[in-house]
């Protein structure tokens, strides 16, 4: 065999060794869909604050990140998931308004920014 030979076959075996990495490594990706927004606290600590009338500073900023959290997963879920138009209503109403506390006017803005 000459050495055109044997190189030609060495390159067709890395090139197939590289293909499979590839493909291995984009199965391992998860895809941005998929990717849920985490809560920052425990759920008992969630209902614990959600029950309390009067709350501190601390205390609601971090409610308030968790009803965000709520209202992002829950918009995401129905655009993503049913297709549905009318997604932002829908958890504004049931993140918010059913617990009786007023949305901030930004919201759905900030599901978008803080998407990574």
């Amino acid at each position: 065999m000459s050495n055109r030979v044997r190189t030609r076959k060495r390159l067709n075996k890395q090139s197939k060794i590289r293909t499979i990495i590839r493909t291995k490594l984009r199965e391992k990706k998860p895809s941005n869909k998929s990717k849920e927004y985490k809560m920052n606290m425990s759920d008992k600590n969630y209902k614990k604050l959600l029950s309390k009338k009067r709350l501190t500073k601390s205390q609601k900023k971090n409610l308030d990140k968790a009803l965000h959290v709520k209202y992002c997963n829950c918009v995401k879920s129905l655009k993503y998931k049913q297709n549905n138009p009318a997604a932002y209503g829908i958890c504004a109403n049931s993140v918010y308004k059913n617990r009786g506390i007023k949305m901030p006017s930004n919201a759905a803005n900030k599901c978008k920014k803080n998407r990574k």
